[in-house]
């Protein structure tokens, strides 16, 4: 400051040496104006360097309130280039980072990011560089901040989360420059941490309980399930011990609580046989050998009735002990239905045989009758018709003869059996007209020797052919009922 007042004075001294070689030739007052001239130039000066003062003094000021606002805040500040160099930083980024404000200045800023939390921190520059570069060549305008949550790490690695509030401007020189706001919230993020973890034990302390009520309610309705079973249930011990046993098994044995069951001795509850076998499969168990877990048994019950039960027994655990559960069904009245079936059928069986015998001898004294009818008409009808034949016929009598002759034919012939049998549903209009398209009559001459039209005729042919399944198909019906007749 004393080197520039100097070469001030110094030249104001030479502008002065100038001006002293004209004091000669200036007027007295003209000397007293320059004077005067010269004391308010000089006031003006020192108001003007009053001004100066305060002004140094106000920047002064504004910069340790910058100091303040900026390096002992309670946040960390940096700036950094599009290359993500750190160009600044303040005192609390350093303490943060646990590094001197000066060694921060041109590193990357990543060397201080997380690994894990590398792809995020990349990501968020380059959305911001991205959107600032768009929006200068759309408006002119800087983006509004955008903000992420990753982890940090100090020099020493120690990590600690924080939140990276950021927004790019433009430098002096016109580069853009990325202006980072870093908080810590590893305690925030550790009472999240916390939250949620207290939030997932809550839930799991609710699924816990609805799992421990939805046990206890299976667990009532499984022995609900067994005590209004149907089927007889008991928990026996592996040496036949009865543990529990549910309503159906008094029901099935006819006594009216357990302990009157247990007083009477097994060789009583069973049937001499059933008994037998009962002490084989029990031996059998006491020496390890396998025994069926499903067999039949007959038991007696309280009122000496007999009753015949199916028996599936298999182990289980039952009060954290290894025990047997023994189911019982009962069958008797299933067998009683079946022996009262087994009757019946052999019933059946018998009556069948006396209508097969019915319906055997009935066929044959029809096959006799048709032998006789054959007989007779061969006999006694058919001479008769060939001696009127021998007499001076017209056309129509002629016919009519024929069609006679032929029907009493057809009658001694398997024809007529063969159509009814396999078509059934013939009038007898059209079983006459069928047997005379048989014989190869024209629909004419089948009119002329029924007194009919031709046109009744080929309706009766239509019907005909509809019936045998022919309408859709160009079989020769005659062809066709010539080969029925064989």
């Amino acid at each position: 400051m004393t080197t520039r007042k100097t070469a001030l004075r110094r030249q104001a001294e030479e502008k002065a040496s100038h001006l002293s070689e004209n004091f000669d030739a200036i007027s007295p007052e003209e000397a007293r104006q320059t004077l005067l001239e010269l004391r308010v130039h000089q006031i003006e000066l020192e108001m003007q360097n009053e001004e100066l003062r305060q002004a140094q003094a106000e920047l002064d000021a504004s910069r340790a309130r910058y100091f303040d606002l900026y390096d002992m805040a309670p946040v960390g500040y940096c700036t950094i280039n599009e290359k993500g160099l750190i160009l600044e930083a303040n005192l609390t980024a350093a303490d943060l980072l646990g590094a001197a404000r000066h060694g921060l200045i041109n590193q990357p800023l990543s060397r201080f990011i997380l690994k894990d939390d590398q792809d995020i921190y990349y990501l968020h520059r380059k959305q911001l560089f991205d959107t600032h570069s768009a929006l200068r060549q759309g408006s002119g305008q800087a983006g509004k901040s955008q903000a992420c949550e990753l982890r940090m790490v100090k020099i020493d690695r120690t990590a600690f989360w924080v939140e990276l509030v950021a927004t790019v401007s433009q430098s002096a020189d016109g580069a853009p420059e990325c202006r980072i706001v870093i908080s810590e919230i590893t305690e925030q993020m550790r009472a999240a941490e916390l939250r949620k973890a207290n939030e997932d034990l809550r839930t799991e302390i609710i699924m816990r309980r609805r799992m421990e009520e939805a046990l206890r309610q299976a667990g009532e309705n499984f022995r609900r399930s067994i005590d209004e079973s149907p089927l007889g249930v008991r928990i026996v011990t592996a040496e036949g011990e009865t543990i529990y046993a549910n309503g159906a098994i008094l029901d099935i044995y006819g006594y009216d609580s357990m302990e009157d069951f247990k007083t009477i001795p097994v060789e009583k509850r069973y049937t001499l046989e059933s008994y037998a076998e009962f002490l084989i499969r029990r031996e059998k168990r006491r020496h390890g050998v396998d025994v069926q877990s499903e067999y039949t048994v007959n038991i007696v019950r309280k009122n000496g009735e007999i009753r015949y039960l199916q028996v599936f027994r298999k182990e289980i655990l039952w009060n954290d002990a290894r025990q047997y559960q023994v189911i019982y069904n009962d069958l008797t009245v299933r067998k009683w239905a079946e022996e009262a079936l087994i009757t019946e059928r052999h019933i059946l069986a018998e009556t069948n045989t006396a209508l097969r015998v019915l319906l055997n001898r009935r066929e044959e004294d029809r096959k006799e009758m048709e032998r006789t009818i054959s007989d007779n008409i061969q006999k006694l009808v058919l001479p008769y018709l060939k001696a009127l034949r021998g007499l001076n016929l017209n056309a129509r009598q002629e016919s009519c003869l024929k069609g006679v002759e032929a029907n009493l034919n057809q009658i001694v012939s398997p024809f007529l059996d063969h159509l009814k049998a396999r078509f059934g549903a013939f009038t007898s209009r059209e079983i006459q007209i069928a047997n005379m398209i048989r014989e190869g009559k024209t629909s004419k001459e089948i009119a002329c020797c029924l007194n009919s039209s031709i046109r009744s005729v080929e309706f009766h042919r239509d019907n005909i052919r509809k019936k045998l399944g022919l309408n859709r198909e160009k079989t020769n019906l005659s062809t066709f009922l010539m080969n029925l007749s064989e």
